[in-house]
């Protein structure tokens, strides 16, 4: 999140972005929000070309928070793939995988072990 108000604000992107660097945090999507729009004059709005989305805000009054749910929300589905599967009961230690890292929607207990309908990170679907 950037002070869009502040006249140091390309300063404190760049900031952000060099400790991102330094904490070695790459090649996750990222989203700008340019808070505190509503103080802001420019005929221009401006942008981040490091950033997948960028969006304009003001945590005080409220303007583009719906957006930022909105980017946000379709940013980490698109992270995520379905998944419809019956777990023998020996594999239940990947129901927990799904439980701790997944948004778990239904679960199921049957003769043959857990069905379970969910949502997981991409770089799960190989374990579960």
């Amino acid at each position: 999140m950037v002070d869009a108000s502040n006249p140091q604000m390309e300063a404190h992107l760049e900031v952000v972005q060099n400790i991102l660097r330094d904490l070695e945090i790459t090649g996750k999507p990222m989203v700008t929000a340019f808070n505190k729009w509503d103080q802001c004059e420019y005929d221009i709005r401006p942008r981040d070309a490091k950033a997948d989305r960028v969006v304009y805000i003001s945590a005080l009054t409220g303007e583009g928070l719906d957006d930022l749910r909105f980017t946000l929300s379709t940013m980490l589905r698109n992270r995520r793939v379905y998944l419809e599967k019956l777990y023998p009961y020996a594999e239940a230690g990947k129901v927990q995988l799904i439980r701790r890292y997944g948004k778990l929607l239904e679960e199921s207990y049957t003769e043959e072990g857990i069905l379970v309908k969910a949502y997981i990170p991409k770089e799960l679907q190989g374990q579960c």
